[in-house]
C-alpha cells in the first residue's frame, strides 16, 4: 500500500490481496452511473482497499459488451472479483435455458459470481440449489 495520511490514526489491519477476510466490495455502475475511467480512478485512489466489483440491477446489460469486458478486466487487473448483482431474479422469468444463457454469457464478460438475491422473490429451497448447482 502507498504511503497515506494520518498514519497515527489506526485502521483496520488488513492483510494484502488476495484476502480471505476483510473483504471490501463496491458497488458498481447502477447507483451512481460510471464507467472505466470511473473505475480506473477508484483502484488508482483506493484500489488497495478494494476486493470486489457487483454491478447491480443489471446495469452491465445496458452497457456496450466490450465496456463491460474492460472493466471486469480491469476489476481482475487489480486483485478484484466481479459480481453481476442480483439480476438474474429478472432472468429467471424467461425460464431455464434463458438462466443458462445468461450464465454462459457472464463467464464470456469475465464475471466471477453471480449473485442470487432473495431480496426481490422468493424461491423453493431446492430451485435455489439447482440454480447454485447450475
Amino acid at each position: 500500500m502507498t504511503d497515506v495520511p494520518f498514519t497515527f490514526i489506526s485502521r483496520a489491519a488488513r492483510s494484502a490481496k488476495p484476502r480471505k477476510t476483510g473483504l471490501t466490495e463496491i458497488r458498481g455502475p447502477y447507483y451512481s452511473a460510471y464507467g472505466p475511467r470511473h473505475l480506473a480512478d477508484l483502484f488508482e485512489t483506493v484500489g488497495a482497499w478494494v476486493d470486489g466489483i457487483k454491478y447491480a440491477g443489471g446495469s452491465f446489460a445496458l452497457m456496450p459488451a466490450d465496456v463491460v469486458k474492460s472493466m471486469n478486466k480491469m476489476a481482475h487487473d487489480h486483485g478484484a472479483y466481479v459480481s453481476t448483482g442480483g439480476w438474474i431474479e429478472n432472468v429467471l422469468r424467461f425460464g431455464p435455458s434463458a438462466v443458462d444463457r445468461y450464465i454462459e454469457e457472464a463467464k464470456v464478460l469475465g464475471f466471477d459470481v453471480i449473485d442470487i438475491s432473495a431480496g426481490f422473490i422468493r424461491l423453493p429451497t431446492d430451485s435455489l440449489l439447482r440454480i447454485v448447482e447450475k
